[in-house]
């Protein structure tokens, strides 16, 4: 493929992807689970072979015939005009940055966080560390702050579980933890986990989602978003996890990626975000 040809294709993946996501923002039909199936069909395609994903554009998510929500997700989420996203709040700090980070040194923070006969998962150990370096770069103004996960409800969704590997949508929410900055500093890898799991466990069951589901409906129409994600909560890290972005069965026809990631171009956001991308075993050397 010489450059020209190249240059020619690159563009139009690029518009192709940024119409695909567009839309996808504007009609919050679909979340990151729904793009990484979006680009490995379209490998597929690229390579011509069978498609291992036929999209699922059914709505499997309807609100209950009584809906009924915990007082909680109001706290939680809010109603939201377009001006009100536009102008939200943010740190005057805007840096991008891709970190390498050893498995050995991960499966050491694993370590660090299990204690008691009770294992903690490798990103609840990851967020710990992160959260309790992190109060080093906050104002001291400030006494609190948050960390928040994007938990995927395909799996948690357990009467529709089958249904949902390949559906189209936004099954996403957020779970929010909330420490002040003194605890964090004082408290050990292990105790910090334990609230990790402790926030992410709230919202890692079936019936947050069905009431998540009730809530969105007793408040259409219009946009709806965290009151964090505004910088209505304060300093707030975001951590999601990119593990399932099929970076290793991506091939357009020239070749397979070194690196897959996820990259935005919107300029104003209440809240830091971090992503954890799995490295290529055939680059480990580079």
């Amino acid at each position: 493929m010489n450059e020209g040809t190249f240059g020619i294709l690159f563009k139009y993946v690029r518009k192709l992807l940024s119409e695909f996501l567009l839309n996808q923002i504007l009609t919050y039909q679909g979340d990151a689970t729904s793009f990484g199936n979006f680009i490995a069909s379209w490998s597929e395609i690229a390579q011509k072979k069978p498609l291992s994903c036929i999209p699922d554009h059914n709505r499997h998510l309807r609100a209950r015939s009584s809906p009924k929500y915990q007082p909680s997700l109001d706290q939680t989420f809010m109603k939201c005009t377009m001006k009100e996203i536009q102008n939200m709040l943010m740190n005057h700090v805007f840096l991008k940055c891709l970190y390498h980070i050893e498995a050995s040194s991960i499966n050491m923070l694993q370590k660090l966080a299990s204690v008691n006969g009770i294992e903690r998962t490798k990103i609840e150990a990851f967020s710990a560390y992160v959260w309790k370096i992190m109060v080093g770069t906050i104002d001291e103004r400030h006494k609190k702050c948050k960390m928040g996960w994007l938990v995927d409800g395909r799996e948690r969704m357990e009467r529709r579980k089958n249904l949902m590997s390949n559906y189209i949508g936004n099954v996403l929410c957020l779970a929010f933890g909330e420490a002040s900055l003194q605890e964090l500093k004082e408290a050990s890898i292990s105790n910090i986990a334990n609230t990790v799991h402790e926030a992410i466990s709230k919202v890692n069951i079936e019936d947050h989602f069905l009431d998540l589901i009730d809530w969105i409906e007793c408040h259409r129409p219009g946009l709806m978003l965290a009151k964090a994600v505004l910088g209505h909560e304060g300093p707030t890290l975001m951590v999601s996890s990119g593990q399932r972005f099929p970076v290793k069965q991506v091939n357009f026809g020239f070749g397979s990626p070194m690196l897959g990631t996820v990259y935005t171009s919107i300029q104003r956001v209440g809240v830091g975000y971090m992503m954890r991308i799995p490295k290529l075993p055939k680059y480990r050397d580079l």
